[in-house]
């Protein structure tokens, strides 16, 4: 048995014929990735069944012809680079971060459809970096060295323009390795927080203890969630000591009624 494909004939495998079918499920030939269809068409199969005197009587071969319609598949374009949408990146200022979208090989290699915009800013393309390898089998890789990058989130946006038009976009969070505003908490803590690390008095501090030190006040971010901590001796652990206290204002309190007649000392942290 001789299967055609692209006019090229090729020897099939023999196997053990299925119950089901009988007979006649004698021989199999399988397409492997080399020799795959990545158009949308017909396609026309031949099988030529020989005989044993075939090779004699050349005349001696039953042919069996098949269409078939194939679809290619999806052309795709995707942010591989930053990986996490919204993910937080700690980078300093003179760092390069490489950002790399894969795309469908059918796409081409004209950078020219491409475009890559960072906050709204394309980018120059003389500078985009096209690559064969780096995103898998059938993506090619478009990179992109970015060094401007500031702090809080930064929005990509990467766009194939011809006749199909994909695009796809991430939110990436930048911020330094120490305290850029000098607030006395680090950036990406200020950025875990939803406070501005570029504002020292955008920060999450207790602001006050009221009502005979009882009612805990604190700066707040609208949405955050927040949890109250408290220990009477310092070289113990603190304990939690309030429920789940959502944010509805900049400031946000919460009421203590197992004060200590000595002292106790308070902590507020962000829940996720």
């Amino acid at each position: 048995i001789w299967p055609t494909r692209s006019q090229r004939y090729e020897p099939s495998a023999v196997i053990r014929p299925q119950n089901t079918m009988g007979a006649r499920a004698k021989y199999r030939k399988s397409c492997d990735a080399s020799s795959a269809v990545f158009t949308t068409a017909k396609k026309f199969a031949t099988v030529r069944l020989r005989e044993a005197t075939s090779s004699v009587f050349t005349n001696r071969i039953t042919t069996l012809t098949r269409t078939v319609n194939t679809l290619a598949p999806p052309s795709v374009l995707f942010i591989n680079s930053p990986s996490t949408d919204g993910g937080i990146h700690v980078l300093n200022s003179n760092v390069v971060f490489a950002i790399q979208s894969c795309f469908s090989t059918s796409l081409g290699t004209n950078p020219n459809l491409f475009s890559l915009h960072i906050n709204g800013t394309l980018q120059p393309r003389s500078n985009y970096i096209i690559l064969a390898s780096g995103c898998g089998l059938g993506l090619r890789s478009l990179y992109y060295n970015w060094n401007s990058h500031v702090i809080g989130t930064n929005t990509i946006t990467v766009t194939y323009s011809n006749s199909l038009v994909l695009s796809d976009t991430h939110a990436m969070v930048v911020a330094r390795t120490g305290d850029s505003d000098g607030d006395g908490m680090n950036d990406y803590s200020e950025i875990l927080a939803g406070t501005n690390p570029l504002d020292a008095n955008s920060v999450l501090r207790i602001t006050e203890l009221a009502n005979g030190n009882q009612l805990v006040v604190w700066d707040s971010v609208p949405g955050r969630n927040y949890q109250v901590l408290a220990t009477t001796n310092l070289f113990q652990p603190m304990q939690v000591i309030s429920p789940v206290v959502q944010a509805s204002s900049s400031s946000s309190f919460y009421f203590d009624n197992t004060p200590d007649a000595t002292n106790k000392f308070y902590r507020v942290r962000v829940l996720p």
